[in-house]
């Protein structure tokens, strides 16, 4: 019967019997009659076909039989299938021999006689015999030859039942032999005693009559008689229905027998016993061997199997290769490959320190070895598993180890994973953690690399002695990897740069005197417009001045009254604020950036006490302490200078800029002083020398303050965010202070100003107008800061904080506006008065209960100098300083008006420039009421009929008309900012709104006159760049995309502004036109220069310069001036475009129109420069500074050529340029 043999990998057995009308179907789905996991929802069907069962594929990649893969296959018994997990093995068992059928006669003559029936014959019988003629022998009847065949058959059973074995591989027989009838027993010759035997047991049940005997003639048919083979059919049939079952063996035992001396051997039955017991042992030793080698290569594949289960990979491999060696014909030979296979992966990436480069080539190699096998697909999941083994582990590793080639492996790995995983099961999960862990390791890995080149270089750096290059290395290091932070590598190397670094400070103890000769005074005649007002004219002065810096000069101002008493220049962007000292009377230490000069000036008047050069700009303030000045530079530089009489008494050179102001540190005999970059120095002062270098790791350029000194505790600012700033608490106790960092704490804003301590309270002003309170205590084992409260303003404004602290927890901060805070329990608290508005411009002075602020508002550049009384949040008075002058204007015989950016109207005669006069302006003739929160400064120009224009934007715009002496005549409110300058057309005045422009008529307003409108098609960032009035009721308009309009203020039939031509030069417009009588000079942003009639509009000459303007056109006379990339070229316009010169401009530019000076060209540079050059050649003449930048053109005021600086001054230059003429003489 056949059946099938399931052996699953679980270790499950099932056996399942076919039927010839059942088919079996196998498949994953529930409805098969055997299910497996992991294949096609019907993998195959066994059915039986009227020949044999067959086994028939229901999915395209076929079905692995004995290894080969095949659609349809007819099964022979031991086939082995293949289908996902399961072996199944094909049985088809048959029956050797059905001993319960009755067993034939096969008896060829009826004749026949035993050889118990042989009786002694006569002479003359034998005669007879001899003498007639032989009978041919007979073929075998049919019936003998199909006896024959059968009797064959059934030896071939026999031996088929004894070679039967275990073995999978090795076929049965597949018919099985059907019992013979009695008529077709086997030849006498073929029956043995065995076979008799049975017969005989088989037959002793059964009763048979009596079979009468028979006349013995022969063993064969060839000494049979003649009458024996004659007997007739019909008796045969008779005596065969006759004879008993004992007697028919009987008759078929005695067919062999023969005469005693003609027996053979081959034929003797006790040799054919001998023989076939032989050969029965032969074959029962040779199945027992078989069993007994199966059994034996079975405990050897077992024990390879458990090696390998165990995870003793080497052991496993050895004993596979055994296998293979000594068992290649077992049943077990290709699991053994396959599992040697797995071992040899295995071994590789299994363990504590898996080798996965190596397992991805035994992974390879299994692929190689096995594709070809015809169950290799059964190979794909085990194989997947390998490459998502390796792909995960390697990167796991690489990140551990930071070895990229392992990179490579899971690349690899994961290309195996892809390519064996189940296309309709892509490893989605398992591929987005690889990438994961690659990308993790990739960063790892790459995060070492730059690890180690950072250590080379920065060893290569301190081997060079360049410690600043290896603390900026290390700090991009840290900046990127801060994973390194506490890396014993990066202690070590800074430990060394430290070491470096105190090793290349340089000491120079030769003193330097001090100078105390002023420079000579180059413009001896100067009026300052300084704006003085006060609500009480009875205050009486008491001598105290208070100081302010603004716009590159130092104001003394009386304390009492305001009144400003002496001014000095001392250059732009000082690094400190006038700071007050004591020695052989009341002085004042500033820093002179035109010469490089720290200066000490008296605070009565100004006067020089001692000046000393600088190696450079400091970079704070100076410590006073004990009669000494220690000054720290950005070039590295600490100063220690005798405060009475300047002299330099000793200087430190350290390797790298230093940066912020020293601090005194407890027991005041040393200071802190922060390096540019990572270290802070610790420098005794007597004698003056470094005592230590310790590593704080700040960044460059983050220490904008002061280092605070708070008892024992050293407080350093460092701004290392964009919305915090880093408090470090250093250890400061004493001369041997360890500087080191005892703790850090973050606060929100940054700090750009001085915090003030005020006993254990610390008030921290941080940007944007911010205050933190904090409590501080150098006690040991507490907490050194603790903050209290913190508070910060609606809408505040990253400007600039100053404050100053009193009693009773009060404090004022000036930013925006002086206000007064007090420090409650509950927190701090805002008074809601404020006064003083605007920009804090330097820090607060104290006298008495009076403060003293500086304060610039955003429309203005002039500073604005006010008394607060703290107590009552009220002011006295206030001057204005370093007045920012927007225009000056002629104004008649001996005048002029200047406009400043606070609206005052200043009118300077040329009296105001004798020797007896006032150096200070402070009275004007008209001050504009500016609108409360203007952010925009004002603009001004001088109409065609010579009266003055000024404006003013958001958020109130208003124009105001100024007659020629600077009073005002007309306020006209405007209903929309305008883009530029109002210009005189017709009867009113045209304003450039934008994309339009209107015209106001005096007394009829704006809708009297219908407006000019660009086109709708105009970008909406268009706006109108310049108007130009070539004549009474004509302009020309341009816009600043490059358009060039010419308009004309018509009457009729209304009163509009009419188009009279238009260009469209397609290039932007950036600078305004230079003007003449005769010409408009107009260039754009592609270099091309325009001349055009100033009567007509129409263009006349063009040019394409080298570059384009970088700044105003200027026409003086007919000479058109235009400055491109610090290079200024003089054209010739009275006959075209024709070039004159071209003079270089180093590091400035024109501030205003060139006017003419004798036969000469006079131009005045932004820095202060003023060159006089040949109008034909461009040939220097003279060239001299003023004291300060520049902030306009020269000006004419009757015989007097004056020129205005930045700090609000008209300094007279007339008399200096006859000087520098007759010199060059």
């Amino acid at each position: 019967m056949a059946s099938l043999e399931i052996s699953l990998l679980s270790g499950k057995t099932q056996k399942i019997e076919l039927s010839k009308k059942q088919p079996i179907s196998i498949g994953s789905h529930t409805s098969n009659d055997l299910q497996i996991e992991g294949v096609a929802s019907m993998q195959c069907r066994i059915s039986w076909n009227k020949k044999g069962y067959e086994i028939l594929a229901a999915t395209s990649d076929g079905i692995d039989v004995n290894g080969t893969m095949s659609g349809r296959t007819l099964l022979n018994d031991g086939d082995l299938i293949r289908i996902g997990e399961a072996d199944i093995l094909f049985l088809d068992e048959v029956d050797l021999l059905d001993l319960a059928s009755p067993l034939p006669d096969t008896s060829d003559n009826q004749n026949e006689s035993s050889m118990y029936d042989l009786q002694p014959i006569s002479k003359d019988e034998l005669e007879a015999e001899l003498r007639s003629p032989p009978k041919p022998q007979e073929k075998n009847s049919p019936s003998r030859s199909k006896s024959t065949k059968e009797s064959s058959r059934k030896q071939e059973a026999k031996s088929a039942k004894n070679k039967v074995s275990k073995s999978k591989k090795e076929k049965k027989v597949s018919k099985k032999i059907e019992p013979l009838p009695v008529e077709e027993l086997p030849a006498d010759d073929d029956l043995d005693l065995e076979s008799a035997a049975e017969l005989l047991e088989a037959g002793s049940s059964i009763e048979t009559p009596q079979a009468p005997e028979r006349t013995f003639l022969s063993r064969t048919s060839d000494h049979a008689s003649d009458e024996i083979e004659g007997t007739s059919e019909t008796a045969e049939t008779e005596n065969k229905s006759t004879l008993s079952l004992k007697d028919r063996i009987r008759k078929r035992s005695s067919k062999n027998a023969v005469r005693p001396g003609e027996r053979q051997i081959t034929r003797s039955p006790l040799v054919l016993s001998l023989t076939g017991g032989g050969i029965l042992l032969a074959l029962t030793a040779l199945t027992f061997w078989f069993i007994i080698g199966r059994d034996t290569a079975k405990r050897h594949f077992d024990a390879a199997v458990q090696e390998m289960e165990a995870g003793k990979y080497s052991q496993a491999i050895q004993l596979f290769e055994k296998f293979q060696e000594n068992y290649s014909k077992s049943d077990y030979v290709d699991e053994a490959r396959i599992l040697l296979s797995k071992s040899l992966v295995e071994k590789e990436i299994s363990g504590s320190t898996p080798a996965w480069k190596s397992g991805l080539e035994a992974t390879d190699q299994f692929i190689k070895k096995h594709r070809d096998d015809s169950d290799f697909k059964s190979q794909h999941p085990i194989i997947a598993d390998y490459g998502q083994r390796i792909a995960l582990g390697s990167v796991e590793t690489a990140s551990r180890t930071k070895d990229r080639d392992l990179l490579v492996v899971s690349k690899n790995a994961e290309k195996i994973l892809t390519r064996y995983s189940p296309q309709d099961v892509p490893p989605t999960e398992t591929l987005a953690k690889i990438k994961a862990g690659y990308e993790k390791a990739e960063a790892e890995i790459l995060r070492k690399e730059v690890f180690d080149v950072a250590v080379l270089e920065i060893e290569e750096a301190i081997k060079q002695k360049k410690t600043l290059k290896a603390l900026k290395r290390r700090r991009h290091l840290l900046d990127r990897y801060p994973y390194y932070n506490n890396d014993r590598k990066m202690s070590t190397v800074l430990d060394q740069i430290l070491e470096v670094e105190k090793g290349l400070i340089k000491i120079n103890n030769e003193p330097v005197a001090a100078s105390n000769e002023e420079y000579p005074e180059t413009f001896p005649q100067v009026v300052t417009l300084a704006l003085h007002t006060r609500s009480r004219s009875n205050a009486i002065s008491d001598g105290r001045n208070v100081f302010a810096l603004a716009n590159g000069s130092c104001f003394g101002i009386d304390s009492i009254t305001g009144d400003p008493i002496w001014q000095r220049p001392i250059g732009l962007d000082a690094p400190f604020t006038p700071l007050t000292v004591t020695g052989a009377e009341p002085a004042l230490l500033l820093y002179d950036s035109r010469h490089q000069e720290l200066i000490c000036v008296s605070q009565k008047n100004g006067k020089l006490i001692w000046r000393q050069a600088m190696p450079s700009r400091p970079t704070g303030h100076p410590l006073i302490h004990q009669g000494l000045i220690v000054v720290s530079c950005d070039s590295g530089d600490l100063l220690s200078l005798d405060l009475l009489s300047g002299n330099l008494v000793s200087q430190i050179k350290f390797a790298q800029p230093l940066i912020g102001a020293p601090g005194l540190v407890y027991g005041e005999q040393a200071v802190a002083v922060a390096g540019h970059e990572a270290v802070v120095y610790l420098v005794s002062l007597r004698p003056f020398e470094c005592k230590r270098v310790t590593a704080l790791g700040h960044r460059p350029g983050t220490i904008q303050i002061p280092i605070i000194p708070m008892g024992k505790l050293l407080l350093v600012c460092e701004n290392d965010r964009a919305d915090s700033a880093l408090l470090h608490v250093l250890d400061g106790n004493g001369e041997n202070a360890s500087l080191n960092e005892l703790e850090q704490y973050r606060i929100k804003g940054h700090v750009q100003s001085p915090p003030v301590l005020r006993g254990k309270q610390l008030f921290f002003p941080t940007v944007p107008e911010r205050i933190t309170a904090f409590t501080v205590t150098d006690e040991e084992g507490k907490r050194k800061l603790t903050e209290i409260a913190s508070y910060q303003l609606q809408d505040p404004l990253s400007c600039q904080i100053y404050l100053s602290a009193g009693s009773g927890g009060q404090l004022w901060m000036s930013s925006s506006a002086l206000r007064k805070f007090t420090l409650l329990n509950s927190g701090i608290k805002l008074d809601k008065k404020k006064i003083a508005d605007g920009l804090g411009a330097q820090p607060m002075q104290l006298i008495g209960n009076n403060l003293y602020l500086a304060r610039r508002l955003l429309s203005s550049n002039s500073v604005i100098f006010t008394i607060a009384n703290r107590d009552e949040m009220s002011s006295s008075w206030k001057s204005i300083l370093g007045t920012d002058i927007l225009a000056t204007y002629s104004a008649g015989d001996s005048g002029l008006v200047c406009v400043t950016s606070d609206g005052d109207i200043f009118r300077i005669r040329d009296k105001d420039f004798e020797p007896s006069a006032s150096k200070f302006k402070e009275r004007t003739i008209t001050q504009l009421k500016l609108p409360e929160g203007l952010t925009e400064p004002l603009k001004t120009t001088q109409l065609s009929d010579g009266k003055i224009a000024v404006y003013c934007g958001s958020p109130e715009p208003t124009l105001w008309i100024l007659n020629s002496f600077g009073q005002l005549e007309q306020t006209i409110p405007l209903k929309a900012p305008l883009d530029t300058l109002p210009i005189l057309i017709g009867d009113g005045i045209a304003l450039p709104f934008h994309k339009k422009i209107s015209v106001y008529r005096k007394g009829r307003g704006l809708n009297t006159v219908q407006d000019f409108v660009l086109p709708d098609d105009v970008d909406a960032k268009i706006n109108w760049k310049q108007l130009i009035p070539i004549s009474k009721d004509q302009c020309i308009a341009l816009t600043s995309s490059g358009q060039i309009f010419t308009l004309q203020y018509r009457t009729t039939p209304a009163r509009h502004l009419a188009v009279v031509s238009m260009t469209d030069n397609k290039q932007p417009i950036d600078f305004n036109a230079g003007i003449s009588n005769n010409f408009i000079a107009i260039s754009d942003a592609s270099g091309q220069l325009q001349l055009l009639d100033a009567k007509t509009g129409q263009p006349k000459e063009k040019l394409q310069l080298a570059s384009p303007a970088a700044n105003d056109l200027w026409i003086t006379k007919d000479l058109l001036f235009v400055e491109s990339k610090q290079n200024l070229s003089c054209f010739d316009i009275s006959n075209g475009l024709q070039k004159r010169w071209d003079l270089k401009l180093s590091d400035s530019s024109l501030t205003g129109q060139p006017s003419m000076y004798a036969d000469q060209i006079l131009l005045t540079l932004r820095n202060g420069t003023l060159i006089t050059v040949e109008a034909k050649t461009g040939k220097i003449q003279t060239e001299f500074n003023t004291p300060l930048p520049t902030s306009g053109a020269t000006v004419n005021l009757d015989q007097i050529m004056l020129v205005p600086t930045v700090d609000g001054s008209l300094y007279r230059i007339d008399q200096v340029l006859q000087q520098k003429g007759q010199a060059s003489l």
